[in-house]
């Protein structure tokens, strides 16, 4: 399939002593497009399933907003899980209250994604996006597919609330799905 010819046409008026007679500004409009990524795929040598996603989480540590690398999630010892990007968002949390210090009846307060971000000369920063609902998961899961040879796995940040009493969260979760990988 031929590709059509583009012309260019150099509007400018034409100055014979100027090296930048023939050169124009070019103004470019960046466009996100979300992509639900849950296929497999294989890519050299690596198998990679898409439709599984590795994270690393913290808590009970601290989120440490000026580095050189942006922010950075500081913890005595983060665990390594791997979760389906079919996951809920409520599933999620479950999964990370019955299997982050199981004992104490708690819930998910808060849910940070140190989210790589491309900035001047491919250099990757990290910045902090909530993860509030299951659009904000799958956001991070896209994200995640788009930046996964630069950045291997997605990196959590939880805060719990301790519960009194026995209100835990509707939903159950499949304690299968959430793998250690460690």
């Amino acid at each position: 399939m031929k590709r059509p010819a583009y012309k260019y046409e150099d509007s400018s008026p034409k100055r014979p002593h100027s090296h930048f007679t023939h050169h124009t500004l070019l103004s470019y409009t960046y466009v996100v497009v979300l992509i639900r990524c849950v296929k497999k795929i294989g890519v050299g040598e690596v198998e990679v399933i898409e439709n599984i996603t590795n994270l690393r989480v913290y808590y009970n540590g601290e989120v440490i907003p000026n580095t050189h690398e942006g922010v950075t999630f500081v913890c005595e010892c983060p665990l390594s899980f791997a979760i389906p990007c079919t996951m809920s968002f409520v599933e999620l949390q479950n999964g990370f209250c019955n299997n982050i210090q199981s004992h104490i009846l708690k819930r998910v307060s808060n849910l940070l994604y140190r989210t790589p971000v491309q900035v001047f000369g491919g250099l990757i920063q990290f910045q902090l996006m909530p993860i509030t609902d299951n659009a904000s998961m799958q956001q991070m899961f896209c994200i995640y597919q788009q930046t996964r040879f630069h950045v291997p796995m997605i990196e959590l940040y939880v805060e719990f609330e301790q519960q009194s009493g026995s209100g835990a969260v509707a939903e159950e979760v499949n304690v299968d799905e959430l793998r250690d990988i460690d």
